[in-house]
């Protein structure tokens, strides 16, 4: 794929967004797929690379618990520690100036060193922080939004906003 169908695809992408908002992903994709056959057709190997990678990053995400508590049950148990929620395998950032964003490596707790236990560790806090910080800002936004729902949960954020704006304009 070159530069140039890399930055169609992305346009592609770009026009589905804002013409279908607020559509779900396979609505989003059919789409493209129905406007832009000739850019889909071109990346097809890319994208199946890129879906194949998606597909078993999330397949990681959802390994079977019964062998997640076996496998931790029995790291546990030969340092003398109670069982705790330990993962199957682990992933280390590969880029420490992007690790929440860039590529990992993926290791069974056998095969990782200390060090990369502790990158793996460390990974999950950067992880937690993100997504907490990302809730309390979703919170305070909820929390200043209130003031124009009068009460009312069922408005959505649009009107309020535009609430928000019409009380801004009249002051």
């Amino acid at each position: 794929m070159t530069m140039d169908s890399i930055q169609t695809l992305e346009e592609a992408i770009d026009d589905a967004l804002a013409t279908i908002r607020g559509a779900n992903v396979n609505a989003i994709v059919t789409w493209i797929r129905l406007h832009y056959r000739r850019i889909f057709d071109e990346n097809l190997e890319t994208l199946g690379a890129e879906g194949l990678a998606a597909r078993v990053r999330a397949r990681r995400k959802v390994r079977a618990p019964e062998e997640e508590d076996r496998s931790s049950f029995n790291l546990c148990l030969d340092f003398g520690l109670p069982n705790m929620n330990l993962d199957s395998e682990i992933s280390i950032p590969q880029d420490e100036d992007n690790p929440l964003y860039g590529p990992c490596e993926w290791k069974e707790p056998d095969d990782a060193t200390l060090c990369e236990v502790r990158k793996h560790a460390e990974f999950l806090r950067i992880q937690g922080k993100s997504m907490f910080d990302r809730a309390d800002s979703w919170d305070r936004l909820c929390k200043a939004a209130e003031y124009y729902a009068d009460g009312n949960d069922s408005l959505t954020i649009g009107e309020l906003r535009r609430r928000a704006r019409r009380s801004t304009e009249q002051s």
